[in-house]
């Protein structure tokens, strides 16, 4: 599951479709170990809102990842 999800990925970059891949793998290990998706999706939506959230300070400190 974690390496299709990685694969979909792939498009945005290696480094991006390896960390998408490890993602997937956590997400599915909390999906085995809780036997419900919503933890996963709770995860999930933390994940995405502490990366949202911290844009601003990885686009000052690193410039050259601004698109």
């Amino acid at each position: 599951m974690g390496v299709a999800f990685g694969g979909a990925h792939l498009p945005t970059g290696a480094l991006a479709a390896v960390a998408a891949g490890l993602i997937g793998i956590f997400l599915g290990i909390i999906l085995i170990i809780h036997r419900s998706i919503w933890p996963a999706v709770i995860a999930r939506g933390l994940f995405d809102a502490t990366t949202f959230a911290l844009l601003p300070l990885i686009a000052n400190k690193f410039p050259q990842l601004r698109p």
